[in-house]
């Protein structure tokens, strides 16, 4: 195919090229960096789009291809790429993907190398025929928005590396509905699976805080955890920390445990956070083949 448009896309001291294609391949070859490209307004230092040179092209570039040799995807690079569609494999070297590299293209499968340690935020946020991504095991930042609203996406399966899944996440992955989390997280913050797909979920017992909203909407009808059927260890909530309860005024909600069932007061504003001490009681305990 002829190349319809080439150029340089390398951060500083980078060696990286770009080149565009008759079939609507965008080809992303060299070593080191790529630039980032997060268009701002200079009075107001407000996000604007992209600056990326294939900006013109966008509605053109079908699919994406990212050699090996290449270590980061800078900030907005996708940005918009709509008609960029199928699988998207980034190569062994790439170590981080940044703030809304790939937000609100067509992208369907993401597969992750290895290598890769950090997400940052919004680098898939709004795609919204995303159905499934392989996260590496090195993974360790998994940031705010990552996801969020890939409402076709299906399953999450977070590695061990990170200890933390930060604010709104995969909020509105409403389609999400098998997450599987890692031992050692400590912390799911603000809105982390609002609005997601997910009917039950396992915590792991190093889990010490739910942010404000965490499953809202989620594991009920109703708001946050209300009447959810949780299936967790009770460590988790007798170690310390915070559960965040987004109940009504004096409403009392109960969480079904593997060894049984705890009754929180409810708080006197919404959404509410419960710092979990002493007034956090084991009741009726369950036979382990209640636990699911």
């Amino acid at each position: 195919a002829a190349t319809v448009a080439s150029g340089s896309c390398g951060d500083k001291g980078s060696n990286v090229r770009w080149s565009l294609d008759t079939n609507g391949v965008l080809t992303i070859s060299g070593t080191g960096r790529m630039a980032d490209y997060a268009g701002t307004d200079t009075w107001n230092s407000i996000f604007i789009g992209t600056t990326a040179p294939w900006k013109d092209q966008r509605s053109q570039i079908r699919s994406l291809v990212v050699k090996s040799g290449v270590e980061y995807i800078g900030s907005c690079a996708f940005y918009e790429c709509e008609n960029l569609s199928g699988d998207i494999r980034l190569p062994e070297g790439v170590v981080a993907i940044g703030a809304r590299a790939f937000i609100s293209s067509g992208i369907e499968n993401v597969y992750l190398p290895e290598s890769l340690e950090h997400i940052y935020e919004y680098a898939f946020y709004d795609c919204p025929d995303l159905l499934s991504v392989k996260m590496p095991s090195h993974l360790t930042t998994l940031a705010e928005c990552a996801f969020g609203f890939a409402e076709k996406l299906q399953s999450i399966v977070v590695p061990e590396g990170i200890t933390e899944i930060r604010d709104m996440t995969f909020r509105y992955c409403k389609s999400l509905k098998r997450v599987v989390l890692p031992n050692g997280l400590v912390r799911l913050g603000t809105m982390s699976f609002d609005c997601a797909g997910m009917s039950s979920i396992d915590l792991p017992s190093s889990l010490v805080e739910l942010g404000d909203g965490s499953f809202s909407g989620t594991l009920t009808d109703g708001w946050g955890f209300s009447q959810a059927d949780l299936v967790t260890s009770p460590t988790v909530l007798l170690t310390g920390g915070t559960l965040d309860a987004n109940v009504w005024m004096d409403e009392t909600i109960e969480y079904q445990l593997w060894e049984g069932t705890i009754t929180v007061p409810g708080v006197r504003y919404w959404p509410g956070t419960h710092l979990l001490g002493d007034n956090v009681t084991i009741i009726d305990p369950l036979d382990e083949s209640q636990s699911g």
